[in-house]
């Protein structure tokens, strides 16, 4: 299996010398193959990896009919190199009515959104991980089972689960966002803190999940027909409805408003200035359904970092000693990397 990339080295990704390079970057001057995105998924085989090269010029969306692993620098990197590899909406689409593109993942990325394929089958076993959703419109659109969402921050929108089962929302950040339309009992909606200012409502037409170990702040947990779900060791502050469960929910351990007490946050909005760990004098420490924290420090899933990195080997910074050399004298360089968690 190859492996098609658009990082160059100081792009801060280490190139893996087995596999098979093909270098795309929109950068002016840069000496990729491909200046593409579109051009790089159009000669991907199924089951390949593309790497974005970051760049001040967003590469746009994408269509995929294919299962690929989509990976990216980060929304924002903490590397010499700090360019963002930035897209528009990528849309799953099929092949012969069969999910070409189910199994793909996308990681470490700014982006518009993800739109699964509404036709048969629909489009499966999607993972979206670490990745900086833009604000407006909607975020995602869920055409199948199997849809996981994992330390993401999402921006204003909604992500659409239509109904679908066995979709989990994991240590995410919905800043202004919402779920809507989920009405099975495999979706799980765990360790996420839900930010905005009221009358905001964190979901829409949801039902029968299983809602656990979530902090919702300014967020309201009551939103329009929010019926028979569970609600477990969750924590509500300063939302226009704190108190759950309510009407035909059920659930228990939850904190009601209470200051989740962060170490560092001021508002009821995503910041990168601000620090969404718990202080130690936080009521959900310790406080999870599973013994750990509530929030996104928790869970299964906890995220490592505000910066999006995948969590593959990383060069953080690359330095040439000898700039100018005679023809036939070696080029000396000093690489600083680590593996990113």
């Amino acid at each position: 299996m190859k492996q098609i990339s658009s990082f160059l080295v100081a792009s801060g990704l280490s190139l893996f010398a087995s596999a098979t390079v093909i270098t795309v970057s929109n950068n002016i001057n840069s000496p990729g193959q491909y200046n593409n995105l579109q051009a790089a998924v159009n000669a991907a085989s199924n089951g390949d990896t593309i790497y974005v090269h970051g760049s001040p010029t967003n590469y746009g969306g994408a269509v995929i009919k294919k299962r690929l692993t989509l990976i990216g620098t980060g929304h924002k990197p903490n590397k010499v190199n700090t360019l963002v590899s930035q897209l528009g909406t990528i849309t799953l689409d099929t092949v012969s009515a069969v999910s070409g593109a189910s199994g793909t993942k996308i990681i470490g990325f700014s982006l518009n959104g993800v739109t699964g394929y509404g036709g048969t089958g629909g489009t499966k076993n999607i993972r979206i991980s670490r990745n900086y959703f833009v604000a407006g419109g909607t975020k995602a659109v869920v055409t199948s089972k199997g849809w996981t969402f994992e330390n993401n921050i999402i921006g204003s929108g909604s992500v659409n689960v239509k109904n679908n089962a066995s979709i989990i929302f994991r240590n995410n950040i919905f800043d202004n966002s919402y779920i809507l339309s989920s009405n099975q009992p495999t979706v799980i909606i765990s360790n996420n803190i839900f930010l905005g200012g009221s009358p905001l409502t964190a979901f829409s037409l949801v039902s029968n999940a299983l809602i656990a170990n979530n902090i919702f702040s300014g967020s309201s947990p009551k939103g329009t027909s929010t019926d028979n779900n569970t609600f477990s060791n969750n924590i509500t502050y300063q939302t226009a409805y704190d108190t759950i469960p309510f009407g035909t929910n059920i659930g228990s351990g939850n904190i009601i408003a209470k200051d989740p007490k962060y170490k560092n946050v001021t508002a009821n909005n995503f910041s990168y200035a601000f620090d969404f760990a718990l202080d130690t004098i936080s009521p959900g420490l310790n406080a999870g359904t599973d013994g750990k924290d509530v929030g996104i420090y928790g869970g299964a899933m906890p995220f490592v970092d505000m910066t999006g990195s995948p969590a593959i080997p990383q060069i953080k910074s690359l330095g040439i000693l000898n700039p100018l050399i005679p023809a036939g004298d070696s080029l000396r360089i000093i690489i600083k990397a680590n593996k990113q968690n």
